[in-house]
């Protein structure tokens, strides 16, 4: 189960380096995962499940979504864009080429972007919007916190932090990728304050994924 550039070895050392510390907070076995996409291909999370990890699964496109039915049948699946508003719908644009679903975007200046660079057709698909808080309320985790959360959401990820009460629900470590998609230009400067402002601290840079862990 790749990921795309070692996230879950970075996030298996920044929980141990925290519950090896004596007295320590010892984590459910919990995860949240937003733009999960295919468990089989670039996963930041199969290989938890497979540990005996369980956890919430968010993604829009119905092929995969039923792929993390069928990989997940112990998680919460959610077939949905994630964003500041509830109940709503977008336009997703999702590439023709099946081989890179995972450019599916938001931000339809992000799909013209890859039409450009040569990526073939992008048409717009409408799915359902809402926000990670309504999803994290509407299931039952047996008042457990979560554990971490990974994010890959394509150029959307403001509007999805901001979803998300971190005073509430706060995973104590957050993978969010941080450049805009298939580049290494940074992306986080519209929604990092947001992530420190609510009690994180940035802790590493892979060059596409931010990581950031909860102060105390």
């Amino acid at each position: 189960m790749p990921t795309h550039n070692n996230e879950d070895v970075t996030i298996r050392r920044l929980l141990a380096e925290h519950e090896d510390r004596p007295r320590a907070y010892r984590f459910p076995r919990i995860y949240l995962d937003v733009g999960a996409h295919d468990p089989h291909t670039t996963s930041n999370t199969h290989g938890f499940y497979l540990e005996g990890w369980r956890g919430v699964d968010v993604e829009p496109l119905p092929a995969l979504a039923a792929k993390l039915r069928e990989a997940h049948p112990e998680n919460h699946v959610f077939q949905c864009a994630v964003g500041d508003v509830d109940d709503g719908l977008m336009s997703l644009y999702v590439p023709d080429r099946s081989d890179i679903l995972g450019l599916a975007t938001l931000d339809p200046a992000i799909a013209v972007r890859h039409v450009e660079t040569g990526f073939g057709r992008f048409q717009a698909q409408q799915v359902e919007v809402h926000r990670l808080a309504t999803i994290l309320e509407s299931i039952d985790l047996d008042g457990e916190d979560i554990a971490f959360m990974s994010m890959d959401v394509e150029g959307f990820e403001a509007a999805a932090l901001r979803g998300l009460d971190l005073r509430r629900n706060h995973p104590f470590v957050l993978a969010i990728e941080a450049t805009i998609p298939n580049t290494r230009i940074p992306s986080w400067a519209t929604w990092e304050p947001y992530v420190l402002e609510n009690g994180y601290e940035f802790v590493e840079f892979d060059g596409c994924n931010r990581f950031y862990r909860l102060k105390g």
